[in-house]
């Protein structure tokens, strides 16, 4: 029996994504016909063992790199504070945080670590700071809310008050500018966003005795906050979710991932062909996500040279 057309490199990749995610040949044969592939079942199915058996040798081997393997890390996250600004009083009390590919929210408090409260009032966050920059520089993308205004720059700023070396800044996301600069809600602060959006959001505010104690760090009150903060980081993250699709800024999981073939943003294959994109000179293939619904368009131009040398 002869051996069939060879595989594209984009044809391996969605065959090797979609084993990854559990999906069924059926499935993977629906996303490579969608992109003009017409492999079969058994030549599908072949493809799929070989390719467990390169990465199972390759998983195996501690000389080979698997950058192109691994998942993008987007961080969610939000801090609390005892000042709006961060130098010369305030302090970072907590960060409450999650990763996208992870389902639990964590969070790091100033009385986490060993002889906090022994150094001098206004410099007791040196550990929480130097663990919190640790965190965001490990990310790919960092997602917040006001934090490229806020969140981020207190930190920046406590690094420097501590002598301590700057976070290095990812990809940063801002739920906040999405909103005021792609939408028009009369107001753009969290809790009004997630009760546009029908997201959950806090029950209330922290009252002022909360957080007067808080910045007198009183064990109690700081509790209290950290449930604050944490609702504050699912609450971003659900807003995120819905923004998604029309969001700019977000990066394209290509760029993070080493992919080789056109996806969604949201790291989705299931993209259609569905009409043009125009600009004054071009015309490019226009796409719609069938997951998060976003619409995109293709890298390269469908403008034949002829006609491009005509337009010129």
């Amino acid at each position: 029996m002869g051996r069939g057309p060879t595989w594209e490199a984009w044809e391996e990749e969605i065959t090797w994504r979609y084993h990854q995610e559990g999906r069924t040949i059926a499935e993977t044969i629906q996303a490579l016909k969608s992109r003009g592939s017409d492999r079969g079942e058994n030549s599908v199915r072949h493809k799929r063992e070989g390719l467990r058996q390169v990465h199972s040798h390759i998983s195996s081997s501690p000389d080979v790199s698997l950058i192109k393997l691994r998942k993008p890390r987007i961080l969610y996250f939000d801090i609390e504070t005892t000042d709006f600004k961060g130098g010369p009083f305030g302090e970072l009390l907590m960060m409450g945080y999650r990763w996208e590919d992870e389902d639990d929210y964590k969070i790091i408090h100033i009385y986490d670590y060993k002889g906090w409260n022994k150094e001098r009032l206004n410099l007791r966050d040196k550990q929480i700071v130097k663990a919190a920059s640790e965190i965001i520089s490990s990310a790919d993308v960092l997602v917040g809310h006001y934090s490229p205004r806020f969140d981020l720059p207190f930190i920046q700023t406590r690094l420097a008050v501590h002598r301590l070396p700057p976070v290095a800044e990812p990809k940063h996301i801002d739920t906040w500018r999405i909103c005021a600069k792609q939408l028009a809600f009369s107001s753009n602060r969290l809790g009004k966003v997630a009760e546009y959006l029908g997201v959950p959001q806090q029950k209330g505010e922290v009252s002022l005795a909360t957080w007067r104690a808080s910045k007198a760090h009183e064990l109690w009150a700081l509790e209290e906050l950290s449930e604050y903060c944490i609702q504050d980081v699912k609450t971003t993250y659900e807003v995120m979710q819905v923004l998604k699709p029309i969001a700019r800024e977000w990066p394209s999981m290509n760029l993070l991932t080493g992919g080789m073939v056109y996806e969604c943003p949201c790291g989705s294959y299931r993209v259609a062909k569905n009409g043009f994109y125009l600009t004054k000179v071009n015309k490019y293939d226009r796409y719609k996500c069938k997951d998060c619904g976003r619409w995109t368009r293709g890298r390269q131009s469908v403008v034949d040279k002829a006609t491009e040398r005509m337009m010129k």
